[in-house]
């Protein structure tokens, strides 16, 4: 049960809401019902509703109820997850236990990669969730593809970066493929684009 919500249900409905003022009253309900009935449908709801009771459920660790929520996005609300790819990215990557959103995203992506790359807003996409396309072997992108994207998004990230490529100091002996990559993005603190080998790609493209 949720550790935060339990101390406040012997209040009234309306002290209760005022201390958590950004949840609706429609989610509150839900969670209310499922809390002491045990009970919770989905029926007839809106997927941005459910959407936001997934936040919800990890906002008051009701962890039990993760999946079923976001098996029913899934299975019921296919159509409104796809356009609305960015704020399902926004969601599910900042809870670890949002696996099947997030899975379900980045399996659309590398499907699909020209729904994130060619977006106007791609350079605002979760650090997280560009890794998790990196890690798929079975995108659709051309490896050199990928990383051309990556420094276009580092390079959002890093403003005082060079323009100009030549400029940019690559380390050297490096093998050029996406696992080492991803270890050093995880063991580096930040996504640093200047740091990258993958530069030494680009140059030689050139």
């Amino acid at each position: 049960m949720a550790t935060q919500f339990l101390p406040h249900l012997s209040q009234d409905f309306t002290k209760l809401l005022e201390k958590f003022p950004d949840l609706s009253s429609d989610i509150f309900d839900i969670l209310i019902r499922y809390i002491y009935g045990g009970i919770i449908n989905l029926d007839n709801k809106k997927a941005s509703d459910i959407l936001n009771l997934l936040t919800a459920c990890g906002r008051f660790k009701l962890k039990e109820l993760y999946d079923y929520v976001q098996q029913d996005l899934i299975e019921h609300h296919h159509d409104w997850l796809f356009q609305n790819l960015f704020l399902v990215q926004k969601i599910s990557f900042k809870n670890s236990d949002f696996t099947k959103l997030q899975n379900y995203w980045t399996t659309t992506i590398c499907e699909q990669p020209e729904i994130l790359f060619n977006a106007t807003d791609f350079t605002s996409v979760d650090k997280e969730a560009l890794l998790s396309i990196c890690k798929e072997e079975n995108s659709c992108m051309e490896e050199n593809e990928l990383w051309d994207h990556i420094i276009r998004w580092g390079k959002a990230q890093n403003t005082e970066l060079s323009e100009d490529i030549n400029n940019w100091t690559p380390n050297n002996g490096a093998t050029y493929n996406k696992k080492a990559y991803n270890k050093k993005i995880h063991n580096e603190g930040s996504f640093i684009v200047s740091e990258y080998e993958v530069f030494g790609i680009t140059r030689k493209r050139q």
